[in-house]
């Protein structure tokens, strides 16, 4: 039911993304590097102030990991219409601990949309983010999880042209037989007499 919740959830906000009160986060785990992607309505920025929408990407989120904040690259901060604006970020792929930094910054009451997606592009965990409880913990597991469907993609590939030919060679084999057991009891097989005239 929970589930079923919070999917209708992000079905509204993220075709409402530019709604005041309500954001999106996208975390995704798949690749060699780990990709965020937040939207927020333009409105809900306007009210931190006149900083660069850099300098707000660059703020928007924190990953802590074992040995301290990882590095964060800005790849993309603009407004993607006259409502709403984009952040495309990312960081070292490691386990480690999310934070959405800006939403103790903006009014009070927002609610963050936070989505994790593994290697398949599917939701693997979807939560409510707010000022109390604005971070995720991103464990080994998580990464784990989201690299074993290619793994065993890369092995069922590797795999499929000997079983092919296993395949094969099977189906030549049981021929051959089979032919040879027909040709063997049609030589051998007794033939009825013919009548003298």
């Amino acid at each position: 039911m929970k589930l079923f919740f919070f999917a209708q959830l992000l079905i509204t906000s993220a075709s409402l993304a530019h709604d005041p009160g309500i954001s999106n986060a996208t975390i995704e785990l798949g690749g060699e590097r780990i990709g965020i992607q937040l939207h927020f309505a333009k409105t809900d920025l306007d009210a931190l102030g006149d900083a660069p929408v850099n300098e707000l990407a660059m703020r928007s989120v924190e990953w802590r990991t074992a040995t301290g904040l990882a590095p964060i690259s800005v790849i993309k901060a603009e407004a993607i219409d006259a409502n709403s604006v984009e952040f495309t970020l990312e960081v070292p792929r490691m386990a480690g601990e999310f934070r959405s930094a800006l939403l103790a910054e903006l009014p009070q009451g927002h609610r963050q949309v936070l989505v994790l997606r593994n290697h398949a592009e599917a939701s693997h965990r979807i939560e409510m983010l707010s000022a109390r409880r604005a971070t995720e913990t991103i464990t080994p597991r998580d990464l784990e999880v989201t690299a074993a469907p290619h793994a065993a993609a890369t092995e069922q590939r590797s795999a499929a042209p000997w079983l092919k030919v296993g395949g094969l060679a099977l189906v030549i084999l049981v021929s051959l037989v089979f032919c040879g057991r027909t040709l063997t009891s049609f030589v051998l097989s007794p033939r009825p007499a013919v009548a003298a005239h």
